[in-house]
């Protein structure tokens, strides 16, 4: 008994103790770690760093060495806590996980295989076990399914100071041989194609994926050749231990034949393509009946009824002497049916021109132009349906439509029966415990409140609300706790009232409290935490996080971000920011062809993530020779001299430089180049810093210098050497909801570039250049539904010479640069011209054959609606204007053109074939018309 009791106490205790420490605070103020790999933990001890903080419990520390493990490539650990004065020393002893420095691929001691684009091993892993036996369980596999059953996969391991260089070796052993194919078929024309096609694998090892592969490419050709119902079977038998027969078999080897006539080419061959998908969803032959109601379906489908078909089946022999049945269709067109009226009987609600507007809403095209659609009938009913409902009608009753033909006029009347039934009104709406402050501000972001009718549909969406919203506020934990339970809904007096009782657990605001990094081999913490939206003792909530993840993905410098506060029951809990890095480096090589500037070779070589802190320098290198000179004056045209143009830039750019807010960039160039009437050597050096003062508004200034030579000039102005040195302030308003392929919002940009002798531009006796050029560049996106979209882009400039003193011969001291005199091409090209033909003034002269001494407009609009076809296409027309003006602005005198517009959209922007047609041809000072239009393909502008 005193026992017992001595034991009990202890217990007692005990579980005090534990309870003690559980809620003991613990602050680690030294740290050790004992690696048992020399030299191999140093990424581990750099991020173990962190832990040198106070911990709340030992749990939670427990928690945040679990999260440090399961991300830091830690193969195994143990710890111990020593606790020395008021204080702990950490001691952590782990094994590491080596690092995949390279990946040597994958040999073959036979053949030369193609194996998958993605392994579970990579390089710049960590070396995991589990993960090189999955890759040597896939590895196995694809040897077999080539043929090699008896395969032997061996990883190669080669242990550096830096890491493991990981390879495979596949030593495929002997094949087993495809010996024999036998093809059995009742028709010798697709035997004898068959056999043709796969008498390759022959004596060859037993590949059976690419043997599948190639028989469902056959079968795909006897589709196409009208056997429809064709189908091949496979069979193998082993033939000892190395052989193999393959038995095939051709199955249902008829031809069928569908002749249609009594409608336009267009229907006829809508008709036979959709009748032979028909013939083979089926996988039989189809009877005379079915193949008639398809094709009355189909003709329905152009909006024509009472159709006379008439179908006759024959069989007969063709000349490799297969059975081919034709199927011969006769139609006699019939009419384009309209609807007539459209009424609906027993609606008290909703009148019936609320009705007739949802009823062409959204409709087919059919019923959109008043055209018959009986297949949109039916599906109206379900639409109708959900449109009461969410008035609180839930027990609304609609019937199936009443149809009357009236043969005199071709049309139908339409009839919906109604039965609304009572609507539903809410009684009462529970948060559970949810505190009383938020319960208010959350029930008015909702639509359904107590005293209004309920609706369920969009009641899903409240709950989605609620816990966005809470999240919203900081109580980053909350959740719905009976959200897939029926109680949450409760009917009551024959659906009359609803009860709704939403059991919410907001939990405590959560705010930051440290910061977790990991994964961040090269880039500095530093840099990761200047990007984020939360710090400690900041309230963590929803849009912070997903700020925060959008700022480091746009570094460009990790493929994947993760973060996320780790759960406990305290106000304060750590945040986790798991990253990981992509390669810093790439060299890019991109040989094509342009209509402007011919066959172009480029290549770009580009580091990123210098010192971790995401300094990129990037050089930029291009040559290319015109395919044509109709670019140039007609005078250089003539001489048809050709010339290499080339462009070498050197880029750099750094963010938050100085840790400032500022973004710093800076370039040297050296670039040949041909213009209209003159050749142009240039080198630049430049320099700018931009400021983002929120996240829509954008300052920058840029210094630039540049010396330029030009020859091969068509006049002597514009043969000699300028020096040009200016300064282009800028402000940016971007509202897009996204900087590339946006759909929506708007973008406005303003830029003013000055150039005079203070900046270190020319001032001799020849020449001072002195000047201003103001440019204003816009993008408007305004989508109707979604997928139409209408864009807009207005660019409009003036520039002028402030160097307009005359000297003691009357003539004015200096005038602006012909190579910075507004030109329109590139971004400002009205589509369906050719660069000389736009370039032309009023005065039929082109700009540059024109001294600019005074000042010079520019404009250029284009209006463009767009048709998303599908995620990556879109299609557009297309009306631009623009022109260059010298002295005088002439609204009336811009030159235009429509045109269509094809775009293929990639991640970086959208590949587009442009081909516009001018609205009004005129002739050039030699009397010659201008082209009709032309096509441009170019990299997306707007």
């Amino acid at each position: 008994m005193v026992l017992s009791m001595i034991k009990f106490i202890l217990k007692i205790i005990l579980l005090s103790l534990c309870v003690s420490l559980q809620a003991q605070e613990i602050r680690i103020d030294e740290l050790k770690v004992k690696c048992d790999v020399k030299n191999a933990c140093e990424q581990q001890v750099f991020t173990f760093r962190s832990l040198k903080r106070t911990f709340s419990s030992p749990d939670h520390l427990h928690k945040i060495l679990k999260l440090y493990v399961s991300n830091e490539g830690v193969k195994s650990l143990d710890y111990t806590l020593e606790k020395v004065d008021e204080n702990y020393h950490l001691v952590i002893h782990m094994t590491p996980k080596p690092r995949i420095v390279e990946f040597d691929g994958v040999s073959f001691d036979k053949g030369d295989f193609e194996i998958p684009a993605v392994l579970p091993v990579r390089e710049d892993d960590y070396f995991d076990l589990a993960r090189v036996k999955q890759t040597k369980a896939i590895l196995l596999e694809l040897a077999k399914d080539k043929g090699y059953p008896k395969a032997k996969v061996q990883e190669r391991v080669k242990r550096t100071k830096k890491g493991v260089v990981l390879g495979f070796d596949i030593e495929m052993g002997e094949p087993i041989i495809v010996a024999k194919i036998n093809i059995n078929s009742n028709s010798e024309y697709l035997k004898n194609i068959l056999q043709n096609i796969m008498g390759e694998y022959t004596d060859n090892p037993y590949d059976l994926s690419a043997i599948k592969t190639t028989l469902e490419t056959v079968r795909n050709l006897f589709l196409q050749y009208g056997y429809y119902l064709a189908e091949i079977d496979i069979k193998s038998r082993v033939i000892g231990a190395r052989r193999v027969y393959l038995f095939l078999n051709v199955k249902n080897t008829k031809l069928y034949t569908f002749y249609v006539k009594g409608v336009d080419k267009n229907k006829i061959e809508f008709i036979k393509k959709e009748l032979s998908e028909s013939l083979i969803g089926f996988k039989r032959e189809m009877s005379l009946e079915n193949i008639e109601q398809r094709v009355h379906e189909l003709l329905q489908s152009y909006g024509i009824i009472n159709s006379l078909v008439k179908i006759g089946r024959s069989e007969f022999k063709t000349k490799n002497n297969e059975e081919n049945i034709v199927y011969k269709i006769e139609i006699e067109k019939g009419h384009k049916a309209s609807i007539g009226t459209l009424s609906f009987k027993g609606n008290t609600f909703f009148s019936h021109k609320e009705l007739k507007e949802l009823f062409y809403t959204d409709a087919t095209s059919l019923v959109s132009n008043h055209l018959h659609d009986p297949s949109y009938y039916e599906a109206f009913v379900e639409k109708l349906k959900k449109y009461f409902i969410s008035y609180g009608f839930l027990s609304v009753f609609i019937e199936k439509p009443q149809i009357e033909y009236v043969p005199s006029s071709h049309t139908y009347h339409l009839t919906y029966k109604i039965r609304e039934g009572m609507r539903t009104q809410i009684s009462t709406i529970q948060f559970g415990e949810l505190p009383e402050e938020l319960r208010e501000e959350i029930l008015a972001d909702m639509h359904n409140k107590p005293g209004k009718y309920f609706n369920p549909i969009a009641f899903e969406e409240d709950l989605t609300k609620i816990t966005k919203n809470l999240k919203a506020r900081g109580y980053y934990f909350a959740e719905i706790r009976n959200l897939n339970t029926p109680g949450i809904v409760n009917y009551k007096q024959d659906n009359a009232y609803v009860d709704i009782n939403i059991n919410v657990y907001a939990g405590e605001k959560i705010y930051a409290n440290e910061i977790i990094i990991i994964g961040n081999l090269k880039t500095k913490k530093s840099l990761i935490l200047r990007e984020l939206e939360i710090e400690k003792d900041v309230l963590v909530t929803s849009e912070r996080i997903q700020n925060s993840q959008t700022n480091l993905l746009s570094l460009g410098i990790f493929n994947s971000v993760q973060i996320s506060p780790v759960e406990n029951d305290r106000s304060h809990t750590d945040v986790l920011v798991f990253v990981r890095e992509k390669d810093f480096g790439f060299i890019e090589l991109a040989p094509g062809i342009r209509t402007d500037l011919g066959a172009k070779l480029s290549m770009r070589i580009n580091y990123n993530n210098l010192e971790g802190m995401n300094k990129k320098i990037t050089f930029r290198g291009s040559i290319n020779r015109r395919l044509n000179l109709n670019v140039l004056d007609e005078e250089r045209e003539k001489e048809g001299k050709t010339l290499l143009e080339y462009d070498a830039t050197v880029d750099y750019a750094e963010n938050h430089i100085f840790k400032s807010d500022y973004d710093f960039t800076a370039s040297v160039s050296k670039q040949r180049r041909r213009f209209f009437s003159f050749d142009a050597d240039i080198q630049r050096i430049s320099s700018g810093v931009s400021y983002d003062v929120t996240r829509w508004l954008n300052l920058s200034a840029r210094y630039q210098l540049e010396t330029i030579s030009q020859f091969n000039a068509s006049v002597d102005r514009d043969r000699g050497h300028f020096q040009i040195g200016s300064i282009t302030p800028s402000i940016f308003f971007d509202f897009r909801n996204r900087s590339v392929n946006a759909t929506q919002g708007a973008s406005i940009g303003l830029s003013c570039e000055f150039a005079n002798p203070a900046l270190l531009s020319q001032s001799n006796d020849d020449l001072t250049i002195d000047y201003y050029k103001l440019i204003n560049r816009n993008r408007f996106y305004y989508p109707f539904s979604q997928d139409v979209v209408l864009a807009v882009s207005t660019a409009f400039g003036i520039q002028e010479n402030l160097a307009n003193e005359k000297n003691a011969s009357g003539e004015v001291r200096g005038y602006i640069p012909n190579i910075k005199v507004f030109r329109l091409n590139g971004a400002d090209i009205v589509r369906g011209y050719e660069e000389d033909e736009i370039n032309r003034l009023v005065s039929k002269q082109d700009i540059a054959e024109v001294e600019v001494n005074n000042r010079a407009y520019m404009a250029n609009i284009k209006v463009e609606p767009r048709l998303f076809l599908s995620d990556t296409t879109m299609l557009g027309v297309f009306y631009d204007a623009g022109r260059i003006f010298v002295n005088e602005f002439k609204e009336d005198e811009l030159r235009s053109s429509v045109g269509l517009s094809f775009k293929y959209l990639t991640p970086v922007g959208s590949l587009d074939f442009d081909y516009g047609i001018k609205l009004l041809r005129k002739r050039d000072a030699d009397g010659t018309l201008d082209s009709p239009g032309r096509l441009h393909v170019s990299i997306g502008f707007f």
